[in-house]
């Protein structure tokens, strides 16, 4: 990655679909619509390689109105929809990714998965169910949501046949491969809400060596990350 790159992340919630309380208007959705200031700045700076990440419900958006307006700009624009799960990721997590640069990149390779147990210590055999942001509230013990996977809480309820309990902002941390002790800042919401809207530091570490290795014309190789990653806090 060299110093003039552009990592953004424009607002995601006119196309979220966790957004459930509220009608999904996409680019109708002009307050919340970061697409278009967003392009306006790689307009005027004009970065080597621009990187965008937002939630796949975008796509059809993206293709249509941000990719040809950066095939103006670059020769090359890539539009990937990656699952975190599959980039070292111990959560199921799919991403849309957009990069535009001089170059073309090949996505990151997948990688073997990693388990909801292997990550903070619960019974889960599997790369846990999306961390939310909303995994502050917990969840409900009624017994008719113990078989639901909508969010991480839910896995962690069935992994302990119904024990419900919320996850703890360190073990949504962990399971999105923050390193420990992170500085998370604000209310206990506030901080959930940080982890859950993140992109996971190791799955940006996966683009971010595609992209090296489209700069650089070489293979991507996995480095080794630092041994705290994927932790579970306290």
């Amino acid at each position: 990655m060299c110093s003039s790159d552009l990592w953004a992340s424009p607002p995601c919630q006119a196309w979220s679909q966790a957004n459930q309380h509220a009608e999904r208007k996409g680019a109708a959705d002009v307050e919340r619509n970061g697409w278009p200031w967003t392009l306006r700045v790689v307009r005027a700076v004009r970065p080597r390689w621009a990187i965008f990440e937002n939630v796949r419900n975008a796509l059809r958006y993206v293709e249509r109105h941000v990719a040809p307006e950066l095939r103006k700009l670059y020769p090359h624009v890539a539009v990937w929809t990656l699952n975190a799960a599959d980039h070292g990721v111990p959560q199921s997590r799919t991403r849309l990714f957009v990069i535009a640069g001089p170059r073309p990149v090949s996505p990151p390779a997948p990688e073997p998965r990693r388990s909801m147990r292997s990550a903070i210590g619960v019974p889960y055999d599997a790369p846990s169910p999306c961390v939310m942001t909303n995994e502050w509230k917990g969840r409900p013990t009624d017994p008719s949501w113990w078989k639901k996977l909508n969010n991480a809480s839910d896995a962690l309820a069935i992994a302990t046949k119904g024990a419900r309990r919320k996850l703890t902002l360190g073990e949504c941390a962990a399971l999105q491969t923050f390193p420990a002790g992170y500085p998370f800042a604000g209310a206990v919401e506030d901080r959930y809400r940080q982890v859950g809207n993140a992109v996971p530091p190791v799955l940006a570490a996966a683009v971010a060596r595609a992209i090296r290795a489209a700069e650089e014309g070489t293979a991507t190789v996995r480095e080794s990350l630092p041994a705290q990653i994927g932790r579970a806090h306290v």
